[in-house]
């Protein structure tokens, strides 16, 4: 992989988070699909507090490295 390589994943990854954020700014959030004991939103991998998270990202079901994991493994199925 050659540095051309890694720009343009670089720039896919940017597009792609652009038009995930684009479509979210119109949905309405869905609620979190696991949550700590005091209510509090966690990722469906590790269990990190996501609370921070979802006021970004608004349907976020996985902390940041977890979500980063699962966009490295479709890229590297293609």
């Amino acid at each position: 992989m050659d540095i051309v390589d890694i720009a343009q994943n670089s720039q896919q990854r940017l597009q792609e988070a652009a038009l995930m954020n684009h479509k979210q700014a119109a949905a309405v959030p869905t609620p979190p699909m696991k949550l700590s004991n005091s209510g509090r939103a966690l990722c469906i991998d590790c269990d990190d507090d996501i609370t921070e998270r979802r006021k970004i990202i608004l349907n976020a079901q996985r902390c940041t490295s977890c979500q980063q994991d699962v966009i490295n493994l479709k890229h590297r199925g293609r």
